[in-house]
């Protein structure tokens, strides 16, 4: 029983694994003439799915597809640090601390997603101020009263080395990574890039954030340093469009999954 469930988690986190592929040139202009909060919506998407699609009871779960990484550890009555390294490119790690977890209730489970290639479809990704300087990191905790929001979160980001990912230097002068994560609250609802509620410290290779919220995050490279109390970076707006490859229903949590995202033109196809 244990095994067909997991087959089944994993089907369900294939889709948006091949979303993720989506051409950051044509394919993706030709959805942001849509709507104007295509890639936040999807983003958002899939933190839903996230929270929502545990994997089975048992022993902690890994689970590797070509864009999208994840470790999950479920706890209660006993805990422990939830530390997970990620041997992407470049690497990751994310720690949240005993006595965290311990205030979040019981039966515990703690979600920790890669997304390799987000990157290329949200704003700050290639501009000339600013860039992602890393991948994009979502993690999540639900408790047997519900979802969890409010929890320290550390996470250790490496840097890109100038070429990998499709980040390509655009000119030699020094970048000041930042820490930031996914708002979508922000220009009304259209989302963008925030520092609240983060601090940066770091390396020339590799930047430590230390976060008081659970969401999506990443870091930005600028050629200066970024004021701490904005909470609206580069006043980046992205302009979007949403697609999905759904057109039957789905189980519960896929089916609450895709209902965020409307459908695109017939012809568009995964």
């Amino acid at each position: 029983m244990r095994k067909c469930l997991l087959l089944l988690f994993r089907i369900c986190w294939l889709l948006p694994n091949t979303m993720l592929d989506v051409d950051p040139g044509l394919e993706w202009s030709a959805v942001e003439a849509l709507s104007p909060s295509a890639a936040s919506r999807f983003l958002q998407s899939i933190e839903n799915l996230a929270s929502l699609l545990l994997p089975p009871s048992g022993s902690p779960y890994n689970l590797t597809l070509p864009n999208l990484e994840l470790q999950s550890a479920q706890m209660g009555p006993e805990f422990e640090d939830f530390n997970k390294g990620f041997d992407t490119d470049p690497p990751l790690r994310v720690h949240i601390e005993e006595e965290e977890l311990l205030r979040c209730g019981q039966n515990v489970t703690v979600t920790s997603l890669v997304l390799k290639k987000l990157g290329r479809i949200m704003p700050g990704s290639r501009g000339a101020k600013a860039r992602l300087g890393s991948l994009v990191m979502s993690n999540s905790i639900t408790a047997s009263n519900g979802s969890v929001s409010q929890v320290e979160v550390e996470m250790t980001f490496g840097h890109w080395n100038g070429t990998s990912g499709g980040q390509e230097e655009e000119d030699e002068e020094e970048r000041v990574a930042q820490c930031v994560f996914w708002d979508h609250s922000l220009h009304g609802r259209v989302g963008s890039w925030s520092t609240e509620g983060c601090q940066t410290s770091g390396a020339e290779t590799a930047t430590k954030c230390t976060c008081r919220h659970l969401t999506s995050f990443s870091i930005l490279m600028s050629a200066h340093p970024v004021k701490e109390q904005t909470s609206d970076i580069l006043g980046i707006r992205l302009a979007g469009g949403a697609m999905t490859c759904i057109r039957h229903r789905q189980p519960s949590a896929l089916q609450m999954f895709w209902t965020t995202i409307p459908i695109i033109p017939d012809h568009w196809s995964c």
